[in-house]
This record gives C-alpha cells, sequence and structure tokens, in this order.
C-alpha cells in the first residue's frame, strides 16, 4: 500500500498546515530531519498588499487609509511558526511498532475581533464622523509568542481492505509573551467642528504576562499542549481523516498584570486626520488629564489561558495509480477565526523530481484564497519544498485580504 496519505496527518500535527510529503516513496530510510517555517495574515478590511508594505514600515498617506473600506464587523489573524524535528520512517508504515518524533517550535500567534466603525476612526479620523454618535460592539484582541518541545507517537494498524493510522503527541510550552484586551461594547462622540472626540468604553479588561520573563530559562508563563491525528484509508484509495493541533492551556505568573476600567476618555482641542499616523507624542499633553478620569483596577496576578487549539476533518482520494491525490478538509480554530474554512487541493506526486499541488479555500477570515505548492526533489535525500495559502495576494493591489508563505527543507537518513 502506497505510504504516502500516511504522512499527511503528520503534517496535520507537526506544521501549521496539512500537506503531503512528495517524495516519500522514493528512498528507504531510517528517519527524516526537517526545518520549515509558515507566516501568514489574514484581514477582512486590509488586502495582502497594504499589510506587506506597513511590516516594511512604509508611512501611508491620507488616499491609502480612505481606499480602505470598513462597512461590517471586522477580523484580522496571523500566525508565524518556525520548527524542527526528526521522526523515523523505517519500517512505520509496514512493520506495525510505534515510532516516535521529537520537535521543537516558536509560534507567534494573533487575532483581532474589531467594530467597523471603530476601524474607521482609526483609519480615517475623527473628522468624517463630525456630529455623530456610534454605538461600538464588543471586541477582542490578542498576541502571544510561545515555544513548545513535544514527543510524539505514531503507528499504522492494517487490515485485509484497509489500514488505520493513529499518532500523538504531548508538548511542554514555554510562555514568552501574551498581551490580549477586551471590550464589552461602548460609544464614541466627535464634536460638529470635528476638533473633539468622546470615547466611552464598557468592562474593558487588559492583560499582560511578566515583562521580565521573556527568556527561556525564565519563562513568563509555562503550559502543554496535546496533539492527534487519526487516519483511515482504504484500498481502493479513499481517505478520511481527523487530527487536532495545539490543543492545552497556559499558565500565566503571578508577575502578570490585569488592568479592568470602564470610563469615558475625551480628547480635545484638535482633529485627528488618521489615527494610524499620529506619532504617540501628540497623545503626550492629554495624558494626565485622561487619566485622571479613568476609574482602573490595576492587580498583579496569574491567570490561564487557552492555546490557539485546530482541529482538522478531510477527505482525499488517490488517483492515476498513487501519482495524484484530490483533498477536501475543514479546517476550524475558534480562537484565531470566525468561521471554519473549507479547503480543496489537488497535489501531483509523480515519480519526476518536481511535483505541485494548487488548492483554493474560503472562510475562516478572508472570503476565499488561492494556494500554490512546489516540491523539488534535489537528490540524496534532500527535499525542498515552498507553498503559499495567498498566491492571489502576489501581485500588486491584488483584492486578496492576506498573504502567506512557508518553506520546508528535508534531509532524509538513507539506509546505508
Amino acid at each position: 500500500m502506497n505510504p504516502i496519505p500516511f504522512l499527511i496527518p503528520l503534517f496535520g500535527w507537526f506544521g501549521n498546515q496539512a500537506r503531503p510529503d512528495f517524495f516519500h516513496d522514493r528512498y528507504s530510510s531510517q528517519g527524516q530531519v526537517s526545518l520549515y517555517s509558515e507566516g501568514s495574515f489574514e484581514s477582512s478590511h486590509l488586502n495582502g498588499w497594504f499589510v506587506s508594505e506597513a511590516l516594511i514600515g512604509r508611512s501611508f498617506t491620507q488616499a491609502d487609509m480612505l481606499s480602505v473600506q470598513a462597512d461590517e464587523q471586522g477580523y484580522a489573524s496571523g500566525r508565524w511558526e518556525t520548527g524542527f524535528r526528526y521522526w523515523g520512517l523505517d519500517s512505520a508504515f509496514v512493520g506495525g511498532n510505534w515510532r516516535h518524533s521529537l520537535g521543537f517550535s516558536n509560534s507567534w500567534v494573533g487575532y483581532a475581533a474589531y467594530d467597523a466603525d471603530l476601524f474607521g476612526l482609526i483609519s480615517r479620523g475623527n473628522y468624517p464622523y463630525a456630529g455623530q454618535t456610534l454605538e461600538l460592539n464588543s471586541g477582542k484582541a490578542f498576541l502571544t509568542n510561545y515555544q513548545t518541545i513535544d514527543f510524539s507517537l505514531a503507528r499504522p494498524f492494517h487490515r485485509p481492505n484497509a489500514s488505520w493510522f493513529i499518532g500523538f503527541g504531548l508538548g511542554f510550552v514555554n510562555g514568552s509573551f501574551f498581551r490580549d484586551a477586551q471590550m464589552q461594547g461602548g460609544s464614541f462622540y466627535t464634536h460638529p467642528d470635528g476638533d473633539e472626540l468622546r470615547l466611552s468604553m464598557n468592562q474593558i479588561q487588559l492583560r499582560a504576562s511578566d515583562p521580565s520573563g521573556s527568556a527561556f530559562l525564565y519563562p513568563a508563563g509555562l503550559g502543554f499542549s496535546f496533539r492527534g491525528s487519526l487516519e483511515y484509508q482504504h484500498k481502493n484509495g479513499h481517505v478520511l481523516s481527523f487530527s487536532v493541533q495545539d490543543a492545552g492551556l497556559m499558565y500565566w505568573n503571578r508577575q502578570a498584570q490585569v488592568v479592568e476600567l470602564d470610563s469615558q476618555l475625551v480628547w480635545s482641542g484638535f482633529s485627528i486626520p488618521n489615527i494610524a499616523e499620529v506619532g504617540e507624542t501628540l497623545f503626550q499633553d492629554q495624558l494626565d488629564s485622561i487619566a485622571s478620569d479613568l476609574v482602573v483596577l490595576d492587580e498583579r496576578r496569574s491567570f490561564e489561558t487557552a492555546l490557539p487549539v485546530g482541529v482538522r476533518l478531510g477527505y482525499g482520494r488517490r488517483l492515476f495509480q498513487n501519482k495524484a491525490l484530490v483533498q477536501a478538509q475543514v479546517y476550524y480554530a475558534p480562537y484565531i477565526m470566525p468561521i471554519p474554512e473549507l479547503e480543496f487541493a489537488f497535489y501531483y506526486m509523480g515519480k519526476g523530481r518536481l511535483n505541485a499541488g494548487i488548492s483554493a479555500s474560503g472562510g475562516g477570515v478572508c472570503l476565499w484564497k488561492l494556494g500554490i505548492n512546489l516540491g523539488i526533489d534535489a537528490g540524496k535525500g534532500w527535499a525542498f519544498h515552498l507553498f503559499t495559502r495567498n498566491a492571489e495576494s502576489i501581485w500588486p493591489n491584488a483584492v486578496g485580504r492576506g498573504f502567506s508563505a512557508g518553506f520546508q527543507i528535508s534531509k532524509r537518513i538513507l539506509k546505508p
């Protein structure tokens, strides 16, 4: 039985995105070492060009900011994961024995659910809202950084007409950074002359990890994670898979900060043309008066947060004597996307040195995305993968609401 589909769940719990290992059946190997990295950002309002320009430090004009649409509830999500992994492949799919895997990864994850009117204020300034009182919906945002060391086991179970594959891993998680903010609602009012802004905020909570605990040997938090995968493969080529990633909890230490406030902020004496372009010094004169109006509960205490768990359910069909794979899957990570994401993909895994895949997906944060996967066999056990899940954002002024890019370098440990 062709072993390629069995590696699909391995990428489901060892990497951010599931994808086949194009070159598994080319070599007789004892194991594999891989280095990978993938970054992605998606937004319901900002296209890929806008975000990429912001990341390189471009200063946007008022015209640029006015081009940003803000007519409905907004969402933004980002993730960057870099990792290193070893796992054994020798007889893992024919001998029926458990195989182990050891990996390390560093992850940055962020998410925001925000009111469109508040986004409009940030992007366009308060003058377009002169004389109006706009009600704000609840919103939340977080950004976190953590490192994971995990140990995993995997094993197949063969039957005459089908095979099962099961794998699971437990990880130790080191928390380096965490910030989040939650607001239950509010409103903002702009004076008819556009020179005063009153922002009312209801039940705001801000949390921050211990700023002195960012090093690996002195963490700001500690936690655990679980990853698991189950796959069923029939001899006629049908493949069903289910996987769970990053299920777990993080416990931030007692020097973490929790701030709660319920008050009104008033900026007066100037018009804000574009908050995104306003420097911190512009608000310096306002800080004393603002602080005197705040009702703040500020304390140092521990708290716990959930890791950004993701669940994936997929169906695949091998075609053309195992040279191709058609796959459909649903992915949902409740902490970093508003709705589940549905993806359809086609991978060509021939015997040549160049293999490729293409995917189309919708849901999550973006309405739709196009993906491209490219695999290159360099010989002697070396393989290189390049991929993006937002290929439509490569072109200037593209309408794609995000971008992503990743690579993986693999070296098989060949048998003597």
